[in-house]
């Protein structure tokens, strides 16, 4: 019975100390820098899209941080300022990949409410932007993400 113990204490010990390993306080956490843009298709705002930023973790960095992805909605002017998907304002300094998408309703190609449970318009949605934008496996668009922040705009075409 106190060997039982005893192996209990210990493992519940260990994972006390895993716990604090990598934590808030950890040297590789992830800084966040202010970015702001703006997206336009063949010259004119593109309002109600969602963009995402991918960090791009270079192979053989050693300890490198946690990737957060971040994201914004533009705005009607097709302006943007990211967030950190976990919380905080802008995005991991360095590369990204980074995907837009913008979605509508079939029937009358408004664009998607952007209140409530998505699930509620499956179905009901297209995406409009060609997948070179709009697909996480196919697009081109690369940022660089300075670690002073900054503005990073994408001028997109319906046929890039």
């Amino acid at each position: 019975m106190i060997s039982l113990c005893r192996s209990r204490l210990l493992f519940a010990t260990s994972l006390l100390l895993f716990a604090g390993c990598g934590g808030q306080g950890s040297s590789s956490r992830a800084t966040l820098t202010k970015v702001t843009g703006a997206i336009t298709l063949d010259g004119k705002p593109l309002a109600n899209a969602k963009v995402f930023f991918y960090p791009i973790i270079p192979p053989l960095v050693k300890n490198p941080p946690a990737a957060v992805e971040s994201q914004a909605m533009t705005d009607a002017q097709g302006k943007f300022s990211l967030q950190a998907i976990h919380g905080g304002e802008g995005a991991m300094p360095g590369r990204h990949k980074v995907v837009i998408k913008k979605m509508v309703m079939i029937k009358d190609g408004a664009d998607v409410p952007q209140t409530g449970d998505p699930a509620l318009f499956a179905g009901l949605t297209k995406e409009v932007l060609v997948a070179n934008y709009s697909s996480l496996a196919d697009s081109k668009l690369i940022a660089d993400v300075p670690s002073s922040g900054g503005e990073v705009n994408f001028q997109l075409t319906r046929k890039p």
